[in-house]
């Protein structure tokens, strides 16, 4: 379909996939905007939500709901819909929908049925965070939220750091300064970046080590809006690390210099290329703590 033509046009009805704000309204687009405008219902994952955005925008569409707990059943309605000739819109809440989101459920459902599913591009608060978050971004993998449970919860932020590749996961604003405790004990020294309220008044992307982002979250009586925590790779050397031998040496000749046992790591693992981690403990060891 080409960006002029109507929703209404196309004889085999397609499934439109609508990215709407992630916090300020004025970033709708205007194909997205006019599609909502045009097509038969829209389908929500909260309806009230979005009948704000519609209001906004002098929409007035019927909205069906559409989220993480619709069933097979209402996945079969969307279809039955779509092959009697009604046009369909799917938004989220926020952003870009089936991006770690129950939409692409319905869009598989949708292709397999035979339809087209059109993409209508805009807000994503992944790509929002990412290009002023400061990290790099040759590469980088999403990992949806963070695990809840503590165990389940190490056991990722072992394997994110251990990759060479930014990781960017959304959080909870409760569930932040937990997240930056275990990251900043694991590896105090990682480059990380927070970014939360995006797009809004009160927006706020920092990065810098784990363990000062920790200091700067924990300070505060609570975190407000909306998380996205982004987690630098490991260097080539860091993937590798150095020899035991090594980075025993180093730690027992920094033992006695009366640098902090936190300093003393974060030079350690400059010098050597290693894990923060691996470096902090090896301090340690060295000073017998």
């Amino acid at each position: 379909m080409s960006a002029s033509a109507s929703p209404t046009a196309n004889p085999t009805v397609p499934l439109y996939v609508v990215a709407t704000p992630i916090g300020t309204l004025e970033d709708i687009g205007r194909r997205a905007t006019r599609v909502l405008a045009e097509v038969d219902a829209i389908l929500a994952e909260d309806t009230r939500h979005t009948l704000r955005l519609l209001e906004h925008l002098g929409v007035r569409k019927p909205l069906l709901a559409y989220h993480d707990h619709s069933s097979d059943e209402v996945r079969a309605r969307v279809l039955g819909r779509l092959e009697q000739g009604e046009s369909l819109a799917l938004v989220s809440d926020a952003g870009t929908p089936a991006i770690s989101d129950p939409g692409y459920r319905l869009v598989r459902a949708v292709q397999d049925a035979g339809h087209a599913v059109h993409p209508i591009p805009g807000p994503s608060a992944l790509t929002t965070f990412l290009c002023a978050s400061g990290l790099p971004t040759n590469t980088f993998r999403f990992v949806g939220f963070a695990p809840r449970r503590s165990g389940e919860l190490d056991e990722a932020l072992q394997a994110w750091l251990n990759a060479p590749e930014t990781t960017v996961l959304f959080e909870s604003p409760q569930r932040l300064v937990r997240l930056l405790t275990v990251l900043a004990g694991l590896d105090p020294g990682r480059e990380v970046a927070v970014g939360r309220e995006l797009t809004k008044i009160h927006e706020e992307i920092v990065r810098g080590p784990a363990d000062r982002l920790l200091d700067r979250f924990r300070s505060r009586e609570r975190v407000r809006g909306e998380v996205v925590v982004g987690i630098s790779g490991a260097s080539p050397r860091e993937a590798t690390g150095a020899g035991v031998d090594e980075l025993r040496d180093w730690a027992a000749a920094l033992a006695p210099t009366g640098i902090g046992t936190r300093e003393a790591s974060r030079v350690l693992a400059q010098q050597l290329g290693v894990a923060a981690r691996e470096a902090y403990q090896a301090v340690l060891k060295a000073r017998g703590e």
